[in-house]
């Protein structure tokens, strides 16, 4: 069981352990970082301490301290790097600091128990991430709490989950709310089951969190964001296969295509059934940058709009169809002059094509994961996944271990794989111990960055069934450029 409520009180007086945000650039190595008071308290003043050596130089920047419940953001607060946070800069590589800052949590009834996550996140004078940090703990007692000692007791009040909700559209005031009394109701279910299965799943589990899409039931989300998207009756092309190297050994320490600078922003897809298309515009944007040494967003409204002979824009698509679009079309224009809509609409053919995103070839992967290793290894790749299963909604971070199937209804892009423990997020839970080396694929979805690790999700690599985790070696392929 995940340590909670009264262990996780119990212990949260000592020394916090804390972890890197996923993907964060880790150059400020933080080695400490502390509470006041410990465990906090709503409606009181909460200070955080930490110290390390920066990496790199620093003339300026910014500190952004976050408080979050199970996903929901209770509070945050923006300080100046330097003047605010009582360090002398600028800063030179390999200068040692101390560092601490202050500010008041709101207050709100919650019981006491539940586990808030701590993220502190630094970024430099040009708004580029330097760190980040999070760190988990419990709920300290106030007068607006239940007494001590005590335990989440399973559900929230009618008054805890209206103050949580009103958070929540503070947090996503794009969310268009129709009925707001159906959607709290909505909203308080969902948040119960989230905090259910953190509070109940063991320490090597999956994390979940409320999203932008907490408003929603699972049939909601799964019409409009699930099912319509990847159409593999749609096929056209005869396919060739990818080719594993005969001296090919998986990198010892994984790969990222993310970090290596080939991976545009998370997207949204909306309400459209469009996956294909951006998973499309993942490999080619991936192949791109890797090609020219530029990373340059490309159009999947365009797709949506254009490639019509097979695919069937909002109502579904295949990446191979979409690669022999580009094909046939010598290019792709870019996102900035085929901006997405999230509608089928009339093709715009006035569009600035770039001619080096023309696909020469197009190749699918044998479905196998050293086939799969060995494609990801050389560029990122697009797959085809179920999603088709409720805990993807509020999926938050970890190796996603449910069970799924390998109907496939969804296309996203495969970026890297790896281990929690070479990626270095291998932490120290409460009781010392440590998590169990998962290995994973790296997905990149398109449902926005509020959704799962900043729009990204790892599924288990090295499952014993047949397609892999949720089906992702069922339908890969790449495109190679001109």
């Amino acid at each position: 069981m995940k340590i909670a409520t009264a262990a996780l009180l119990a212990t949260a007086a000592s020394a916090h352990n804390f972890k890197s945000c996923p993907d964060s650039p880790g150059v400020l190595h933080v080695t400490a970082l502390t509470l006041n008071p410990d465990p906090p308290q709503l409606g009181k003043s909460l200070s955080v301490s930490f110290s390390g050596k920066t990496s790199v130089n620093i003339a300026a920047g910014k500190a952004d301290l976050a408080v979050k419940l199970h996903g929901i953001k209770l509070t945050s607060a923006d300080f100046n790097f330097c003047t605010q946070l009582g360090l002398k800069c600028p800063l030179t590589a390999g200068d040692a600091f101390t560092a601490s800052l202050s500010y008041n949590l709101p207050s709100a009834p919650l019981p006491p128990g539940l586990t808030i996550t701590v993220e502190s996140t630094f970024t430099d004078a040009a708004g580029k991430e330097l760190d980040c940090y999070t760190l988990d703990t419990g709920l300290g007692s106030t007068d607006a709490m239940l007494a001590l000692p005590g335990q989440y007791p399973g559900s929230l009040t009618d008054d805890q989950a209206r103050g949580l909700f009103s958070m929540w559209r503070k947090q996503f005031p794009h969310v268009d709310i129709d009925d707001v009394e159906v959607r709290y109701k909505i909203f308080k279910n969902n948040l119960e089951t989230v905090i259910d299965h953190n509070m109940n799943s063991n320490e090597d589990d999956y994390e979940m969190g409320m999203n932008e899409f907490g408003h929603l039931t699972w049939r909601e989300f799964k019409i409009q964001y699930v099912g319509t998207g990847y159409r593999s009756d749609l096929t056209e092309f005869p396919r060739s296969l990818h080719q594993i190297p005969s001296n090919f050994t998986a990198p010892k320490n994984g790969v990222d295509w993310a970090k290596k600078g080939a991976v545009t922003a998370i997207k949204n897809q909306g309400q459209c059934g469009s996956c294909w298309a951006f998973s499309t515009t993942g490999s080619i944007e991936g192949a791109y940058q890797i090609k020219t040494g530029t990373l340059k967003s490309f159009s999947e409204q365009q797709l949506v709009d254009c490639d019509t002979k097979v695919d069937q824009g909002c109502n579904g698509g295949l990446m191979d169809n979409a690669f022999a679009f580009i094909k046939k079309n010598k290019g792709l224009c870019t996102e900035a002059s085929y901006p997405y809509t999230g509608v089928d609409g009339t093709c715009d053919k006035g569009c600035k094509k770039d001619p080096a995103s023309t696909v020469n070839t197009f190749t699918d992967v044998a479905t196998t994961a050293k086939a799969l290793m060995s494609a990801v290894t050389k560029q990122p790749v697009s797959v085809a996944i179920e999603a088709d299963q409720s805990a993807f909604q509020f999926y938050k971070s970890g190796v996603f271990t449910a069970t799924c199937g390998t109907t496939l209804d969804h296309g996203v892009l495969a970026v890297g794989f790896g281990s929690m423990k070479s990626d270095n997020n291998t932490t120290m839970v409460a009781d010392g111990k440590k998590k169990k080396s998962q290995n994973y694929w790296k997905v990149k979805n398109s449902w926005g960055a509020s959704w799962g690790l900043k729009g990204f999700i790892l599924l288990q690599r090295g499952k014993k069934q047949a397609g892999g985790q949720c089906g992702i070696l069922n339908s890969a392929s790449y495109p190679t450029l001109n």
